[in-house]
């Protein structure tokens, strides 16, 4: 059996990203972004599928950071990946990230877009 890289990265910025939210600690989420970053250069062959979780993540570390442009972005990306796989996998953790975003900016472009894309506006 062989270790997965990117997936042992990825779960430790979900796990970073985890803990800056629930103790207020800010200095994870530059942990978690690095932990990202690690994940990414370490991607195999499933590339479309791991890209997709990472873009996700990334979104909600986003978030995090009040970066809202940013994770909505994010959240379009990771939603077309999703249709062109035909995956529905990332669709409720998308549409929380929306409702998320449109509570701190409903009026934001980036915000209404993926709202589109999602469906749901």
């Amino acid at each position: 059996m062989k270790l997965n890289r990117a997936a042992v990265h990825h779960e430790g910025a979900k796990l970073l990203l985890t803990q800056a939210q629930r103790q207020g600690e800010r200095k994870r989420l530059s942990e978690a972004y690095r932990e990202l970053l690690q994940a990414r250069s370490a991607l195999g062959s499933d590339v479309g599928l791991w890209q997709m979780y990472l873009d996700v993540t990334e979104a909600k570390l986003f978030l995090a950071q009040g970066d809202v442009e940013q994770s909505a972005w994010l959240g379009v990306k990771a939603w077309g990946a999703a249709q062109e796989m035909g995956s529905v996998k990332v669709e409720p953790e998308l549409r929380a990230l929306y409702a998320s975003l449109s509570r701190k900016a409903v009026t934001n472009a980036s915000v209404q877009r993926l709202g589109l894309e999602l469906g749901i506006c």
